[in-house]
């Protein structure tokens, strides 16, 4: 930093997580099986049944008083013991009392079966025990309190519409079943709460017919009384939706989501006030969304995404339905946890987050080659979006957008938009956002850094590390508001460094940056090429101070480089040191009726540069203007882009000559034309030093110069030129830059 000290920047890395070697994290993955999913900060989690069969007729299902059998192969007359086994499960649920286990040994059932008892039909093992009926509404039906169903599998491919029902009960559990080729739904609980663990869910509606086809899914009919937990399943090839809670507390851990067809794992809230967590899954292959949240009357108190891995999300060219997005959250929330997930390689935007209120944490997510965006926040009220990389986007890094106080800290982006792709396209975007804050981020291999439109209240842009092809900084169009922006302590390279307009009413603060070395041409709307350290136009007050700008002195000749360009604004330039630039290294242009008062040049240094060093140009009158304590050093008589010669130290060119320039304690050393050129202007020259110039000083034009205690010496020509008709600089009319 330019006050010397040191600041970190971009993203500490969580627990499980390693530093990428690009100022971002990458979570470390360990090496699973195939039925295994990797979890994001580490292990691994085993999905799908548990397909432990054991031995005898039974395997491993305990013998007890309350249990009834069930073999399919028994041709006797069945009285429910192990002996005497019933042949059917219907016959079996139809004995049983309140609390009864039904064991069914290996084969195949063609019956539905229907539960309005608290009982537990549990199967040999799902890889030995089918179930398929004939058709019909459902498979398996639980419809009491305490039901249970496990290790079995669902055969649905005669046209039956849902393979496992759970109606209107609480407390019902489904564990290490096999559900597949349904046609609208393989498990679905209505109106009840339940849990479904280390099942699989294949192949929902793979005909097309349906306007259902879930894998897992659960419904309310009135917003409350549903929950379900759906924990290390393993859901392929639903037609629509890989999981769905509608209307229903939700709660999907360490599951795997495979190629749904418009959503991999969806909540909906259209009436109540829901809790939902999505945490530990894998979604892969999925179109329109992997994860997707949303509100038609209903809300979420909170809800909590946490170590997803979302990858390869499909754009679908039919859908109507809105955005396409890895993750897509539409909710009006308390409270959002979106944390240590990752994307990758979607065709569509990473993370696309609307609150619509609340206070979002965005925290400690990777964003890894998306088409779109990367991480999109709209209309949070508070939070903060940190410690995020983005890697790969194809058009916005991060963008914050119609909210409040939320703040973009210690990302990591980067490759942005690097070719081919229309202006516009940013790594860091904040726009129509009141107070934002953006600190402590990485921005490099994108076109545009940091930019900030149409805020409404102050903004900070603080210590970030930022090298791009096109502006590092940009705040613009805050017509009608009166923030403050403070564009403070940052590392800037690019072809131009930090760039504000359009605010009138707005104070800008640029103060202790580190600015370049810049490189690369940049066009304006006026058709001019340029780059620029730091350019502020029609800003009320300006405070450009205590920054360091390197320019490229290579630079071609039609290219303009100025290190510091304050025009039509109000405020001071004080402590800058600029070197390197080719047509101007400090301008302050004043040529529009904005009301400004007093101006001040101080304390500023400029070396090594072509053109003028410092030059102050004003046809508004104004009151007290000080151009004091500048050292101007080495400014060579390089042609301007325009084709005139200068090499002036400092120029002072149509300031209002009632009011004079005070000019005190200037040094001018070794430029290539004139120390000090005034033209159109009065002008007091005290304690000047101004040596070894081509010349010393010029004035014409009408221009009133006094000079007093200096020390004029060694100059090709001490004497004053008067009148010589000398070419005049003049800060270039570039037109609003093009973001």
């Amino acid at each position: 930093m330019v006050e010397g000290e040191c600041e970190m920047v971009g993203p500490t890395c969580e627990a499980g997580w390693a530093d990428d070697g690009e100022c971002g994290c990458a979570p470390v993955l360990d090496d699973c099986a195939t039925d295994e999913i990797a979890l994001v900060g580490g292990g691994c989690a085993v999905v799908g049944p548990a397909d432990s069969c054991g031995t005898g007729t039974w395997g491993d299902i305990p013998d007890t008083t309350s249990t009834l059998y069930v073999d399919a192969s028994f041709s006797g007359a069945g009285d429910g013991s192990r002996t005497s086994p019933y042949a059917t499960i219907a016959e079996a649920v139809t004995a049983a009392t309140p609390g009864s286990t039904i064991a069914i040994a290996a084969g195949t059932y063609r019956e539905a079966v229907r539960v309005d008892a608290p009982l537990h039909v549990l199967g040999r093992c799902s890889s030995m025990v089918t179930i398929a009926p004939p058709g019909g509404s459902w498979s398996v039906r639980l419809g009491a309190d305490g039901s249970s169903l496990t290790s079995v599998t669902l055969d649905c491919a005669a046209g039956v519409s849902t393979c496992v029902r759970l109606d209107g009960a609480e407390d019902l559990v489904v564990e290490d079943v096999v559900v597949t080729t349904a046609t609208d739904a393989g498990i679905y609980c209505h109106d009840c709460t339940a849990a479904v663990r280390r099942s699989s869910v294949l192949d929902v509606d793979p005909s097309g017919v349906s306007t259902n086809a879930y894998g897992i899914a659960a419904f309310s009919s009135d917003g409350s009384g549903c929950s379900l937990l759906v924990e290390r399943c393993d859901v392929r090839n639903a037609a629509r939706l890989g999981l769905f809670a509608n209307d229903c507390e939700g709660s999907f851990l360490q599951n795997r989501i495979t190629a749904a067809g418009e959503t991999g794992i969806r909540a909906r809230a259209s009436s109540g006030i829901h809790v939902v967590e999505i945490v530990g899954n894998l979604v892969t292959g999925c179109s329109v969304a992997g994860i997707s949240t949303s509100e038609f009357g209903g809300r979420y108190s909170t809800l909590t995404i946490t170590h997803n891995r979302i990858e390869d999300t499909r754009f679908d060219p039919a859908w109507t339905g809105g955005s396409q997005a890895a993750v897509n959250l539409m909710a009006t929330m308390s409270s959002l946890t979106y944390a240590e997930n990752v994307i990758d390689a979607s065709e569509v935007d990473g993370a696309t987050l609307f609150m619509a209120g609340g206070e979002a944490q965005i925290a400690s997510n990777l964003v890894r080659d998306v088409l779109g965006r990367g991480i999109e926040v709209q209309d949070a009220a508070a939070g903060e979006t940190g410690q995020n990389t983005v890697s790969g986007a194809g058009q916005v890094g991060i963008r914050v957008a119609h909210g409040s106080l939320h703040a973009v800290r210690h990302n990591t982006v980067r490759a942005v938009a690097e070719s081919g792709v229309p202006a516009g396209s940013r790594a860091i975007d904040i726009t129509d956002h009141m107070g934002p804050v953006a600190e402590g981020n990485v921005v490099s291999s994108a076109l545009e850094g940091i930019y900030a439109l149409s805020c409404t209240s102050d903004i900070r842009i603080a210590s970030n590390l930022i090298d791009v092809d096109r502006f590092a900084v940009l705040v613009a169009d805050h017509p009608g508001h009166e923030p403050s922006v403070a564009i403070v302590t940052n590392r800037l390279t690019g072809a131009s460094g930090i760039a504000a307009w359009d605010c009138p009413t707005c104070s800008v603060s640029v103060a202790a940056n580190m600015i370049g070395p810049l490189g690369g041409v940049l066009t304006s709307t006026e058709g001019a090429s340029f780059h620029l350290g730091v350019y502020l136009e029609a800003v009320m007050v300006a405070d450009v101070r205590d920054n360091l700008v390197e320019m490229n002195p290579g630079t071609a000749a039609e290219v303009w480089n100025e290190g510091i360009y304050v025009k039509d604004s109000c405020g001071s330039i004080t402590g800058n040191r600029v070197s390197g630039s080719r047509s101007i290294g400090i301008v302050f242009s004043d040529e529009a009726s904005i009301g400004c008062t007093d101006v001040d040049m101080t304390g500023n240094v400029v070396a090594s540069g072509a053109g003028v060093g410092l030059l102050l140009s004003r046809t508004i009158p104004a009151g007290a203007t000080t151009v004091s304590r500048n050292v101007v050093a080495g400014i060579d008589d390089t042609p301007w882009p325009e084709g005139n010669v200068f090499g002036d130290g400092i120029a002072i060119i149509n300031t209002e000559p009632a009011s004079p320039v005070a000019m005190a304690d200037n040094v001018l050393v070794a430029n290539g034309r004139v120390g000090v050129f005034v033209s159109r202007s009065s002008v007091a020259l005290v304690g000047h030093s101004i040596l070894a110039n081509a010349i010393g000083m010029a004035w014409q034009d009408g221009a009133v110069v006094t000079v007093e205690g200096s020390e004029i010496a060694c100059n090709d020509s001490d004497q004053p030129w008067v009148d010589q008709g000398m070419s005049v600089p003049a800060s270039p009319d570039l037109g609003m830059p093009s973001p």
